[in-house]
């Protein structure tokens, strides 16, 4: 029918349904879906908070038009707790212009540098990137000011870049984020970043070079025609244990023999590849031993 607005004061989102405690072991992911009116604007209001309580699942915000003119939904806040902090959600906005997202405030392990949320993803009607929110109306939109990825020596822990096409690096680099929006090769000095995003369309980007981050690591592939290709080290700086995360419908492949993260991996939609070459494939922590978790399957595995 024709759009109103509809609002729920009653209970807080738990993205893992469990709303005491901290998750078990087979807690996962999933999807909140908000459909509007087939006609006018469609305007969801919860009072409420959104929580991640999921150990690693990839999560979901679906805003659907369904033929209307757009459709709105508000948040007071989102935090993600206890064990969730390999957490990815993914705000699909793309079925009309007019639909938008807002969030309040930004609550506890937030994961919000330079602008953006390393762990979230926006999809709207033209692309897909990391998300970001504008502190005035707690608007959620697709972030837009990266800039290009420079080859020299550049440490702005705070500055999300963007790169297609060859790159041999000339000094070492540290970001926020990393965007890749076409095919190409980097190789030379190292590169670390909290986040790196490959955009729907991208062809295959080969790293040759060593790739990591001082933190936690996330990787949003979002690219079916083409693969995010490590063919040097994944490595971790400093003494305390790293995990990856990957997300998207894309293909991550690791091509190089070491692999010096510490953490646990986790595989949260797509494919992630281990190619051998036949030569051993080492890891500092026995990476071939790690607890996936899958999107696709609601118990732990081993490999």
């Amino acid at each position: 029918g024709a759009g109103g607005e509809w609002a729920a004061g009653n209970a807080n989102l738990y993205f893992n349904g469990q709303q005491t405690g901290a998750p078990s072991s087979a807690a996962q992911g999933g999807s909140f879906i908000v459909r509007g009116a087939n006609s006018g604007t469609t305007t969801v209001n919860l009072d409420k908070q959104v929580y991640f309580r999921s150990l690693g699942g990839a999560n979901s915000i679906i805003i659907d038009a369904n033929g209307g003119s757009g459709t709105s939904l508000s948040f007071t806040n989102i935090a993600r707790q206890y064990a969730s902090t390999m957490s990815t959600l993914n705000v699909d906005l793309s079925s009309s212009s007019g639909n938008r997202l807002y969030i309040s405030n930004v609550g506890t392990n937030s994961l919000y540098t330079g602008n953006v949320f390393t762990y979230m993803t926006v999809t709207d009607t033209v692309n897909t990137g990391f998300a970001t929110r504008d502190a005035g109306t707690g608007e959620i939109t697709r972030y837009t000011n990266t800039t290009s990825l420079p080859a020299s020596y550049i440490y702005n822990t705070g500055a999300n870049y963007h790169i297609s096409g060859d790159q041999t690096r000339t000094g070492n680099g540290t970001v926020n984020t990393v965007t890749i929006q076409g095919a190409g090769t980097m190789d030379g000095n190292y590169l670390m970043a909290r986040a790196f995003l490959m955009q729907p369309g991208s062809g295959d980007y080969t790293f040759s070079n060593t790739i990591g981050n001082t933190e936690n690591l996330f990787i949003h592939q979002y690219s079916t025609d083409g693969d995010f290709i490590i063919d040097g080290n994944v490595q971790r700086i400093g003494s305390a244990a790293r995990n990856i995360a990957k997300d998207g419908p894309g293909t991550v492949i690791l091509n190089g023999n070491t692999v010096d993260y510490t953490g646990q991996t986790y595989i949260q939609g797509g494919e992630m590849r281990v190619n051998g070459y036949g030569h051993p494939f080492r890891s500092r922590d026995n990476w071939c031993r790690d607890e996936l978790y899958s999107r696709q399957h609601s118990r732990r595995r081993h490999i």
